[in-house]
């Protein structure tokens, strides 16, 4: 099992790496008013994906077999990344030169120092840090919480993903269409406060 572990880890580290590179080309791509609902159409792509995904994954490791599903994977991606070099998106300018002159340290400190004099984005930043350290540990004992009260059964752990993807590209539609609060910290406070008590709903079990 040494390589599920280890492509598990080369996975997470470079998808950090996406996330930030796809947040930050979405700015340069689109207007800020269309930010909200390029969002949410991203999020019903990743949900609607894990809706499909774990029906067809049982078919396919009988037929293909791991290696076959792994193909897959490649051959996605691959799709993935050619799609890139299709997209123009602008990029910003740097001063070579200034950033030879800071270090590491002096950028760091440099970075810490523009959050504490921006009180309200601290408070944003701190708030998502404390909310998604704590949801990832939740959804890392998810799974194994619903084998757990479920005997094994695999079948109830896949309709139960499906169920909440489901409810995921529903709620992601409904937000694109609308485009969310005009206040943008409304609809972030209110969404990982909903997603908080559905994490203690599911901690009763």
């Amino acid at each position: 099992m040494w390589y599920l572990y280890l492509t598990g880890s080369v996975n997470g580290a470079f998808s950090e790496i996406k996330s930030l590179a796809y947040s930050t080309s979405i700015s340069k791509i689109l207007p800020k008013q269309h930010y909200t609902r390029t969002t949410s159409m991203n999020s019903a792509i990743h949900d609607g994906s894990i809706i499909i995904a774990p029906g067809l994954a049982g078919v396919l490791y009988y037929i293909i077999g791991f290696s076959g599903i792994l193909i897959i994977d490649l051959v996605t991606f691959t799709a993935a990344i050619t799609s890139i070099f299709k997209i123009h998106i602008p990029q910003p300018k740097i001063n070579h030169q200034s950033q030879k002159n800071i270090g590491f340290w002096k950028q760091i400190i440099f970075g810490f120092c523009y959050l504490t004099a921006r009180p309200s984005l601290l408070a944003i930043i701190t708030t998502g840090s404390l909310f998604w350290f704590i949801h990832d540990i939740g959804a890392t004992l998810l799974s194994p919480m619903i084998l757990a009260c479920t005997n094994n059964n695999a079948t109830v752990l896949g309709q139960i993903s499906s169920a909440a993807s489901l409810g995921g590209v529903t709620g992601t539609i409904i937000l694109s269409i609308w485009g969310g609060y005009k206040r943008r910290i409304s609809g972030f406070l209110l969404g990982i406060t909903g997603t908080a008590i559905s994490k203690i709903v599911f901690g009763f079990a």
